[in-house]
Parts: structure tokens; sequence; C-alpha cells
């Protein structure tokens, strides 16, 4: 049998992601590991987008001023990072800017042993029960550990979104 290649079109929603609007404020993290930081690079892009933006860019900026995230990611190495790039360029205009938009905290597998084991929560305990939501995303055994580590802590679950 042969293959036959068909287009399609895929339309879905479009706009800040993560249930997020230009209302939304707060300080909320995320936890990702390997290709589960995709999910975060429209949001990455946006804060990029609008920190080089002129004053009266149409972009939907609004929230960013009141809006705050850390992200915990961990990957097998910086090569093996997807996205790299991107986070790359949003950390230094986060920097130019003085705007702490968005706080990188990128691991790399083969640099570390650290691990975001319930050891490490209790050392973030502060930050990680202040949090507005958590979302994680990333492979099965991820998506199971980190969720009860942050229960370990106080985090409620109703905080914790999956990606």
């Amino acid at each position: 049998s042969s293959l036959v290649r068909v287009p399609i079109d895929l339309v879905g929603p479009c706009g800040l992601g993560l249930g997020l609007t230009d209302q939304s404020f707060g300080y909320h993290i995320a936890f990702a590991a390997g290709t589960g930081i995709l999910p975060f690079l429209d949001l990455f892009d946006l804060v990029l987008e609008s920190l080089l933006a002129p004053s009266n860019s149409p972009l939907p900026t609004k929230f960013l001023k009141k809006f705050k995230m850390v992200v915990f990611a961990s990957f097998p190495s910086r090569e093996d990072t997807p996205g790299i790039e991107l986070m790359e360029k949003c950390m230094k205009a986060c920097l130019n800017a003085k705007e702490t938009v968005i706080e990188f905290n990128l691991r790399f597998s083969d640099q570390t042993s650290e691990r975001y084991d319930r050891a490490f929560m209790e050392t973030r305990k502060d930050i990680l029960t202040q949090a507005q939501n958590i979302y994680i995303c990333g492979p099965p055994s991820f998506n199971e550990r980190v969720p009860d580590h942050l229960s370990h802590i106080g985090v409620p679950r109703e905080a914790m979104y999956f990606i």
C-alpha cells in the first residue's frame, strides 16, 4: 500500500494560553521537563515581543504589569532543550527592561544532579505556597511526582494545573 499525503488545516484556540487573559495577574509557577516546555513557549514569545514593542503596541500586555511567573524547567542538556534560544532572548529582554515578568530556572542533567524532589520543594516552600497557579507539564513520572511533592509542603491540588 502507498501513503497518500493529505494537507490538514488545524484550527484551535489562539491567545495567551494557559487560561490567561489580559486581566490575569499574580504570581505563577511552571514546572516543565523536556518537551513539557513547549506549551509555555507561546507565553515566553508574547512576553519577549511585549518587552520589545513600542508603548502603543496592540499586543495584549496589560496583564504583564501585575503578572510574574517563575519557571523551573529540566532538560538532559542545553543542546537538547526545545526553545532554548527563545528562553534566552526572553531572559535578556527581562534583564534589559528591568522587568521580572518571567524568571527562568533551567537545570541540565549533564551539569547537575539536583531534582525537583521533596527536598527541592521544601527549600522553596515560601515561594511555592504563595503561587496563585502552578502549571505542570512533563513526562508521566514527572507529572506524578511533582504534585505529590507540592502537596507535601501545603500547596492545594486546586492550584495545580496539568498542561
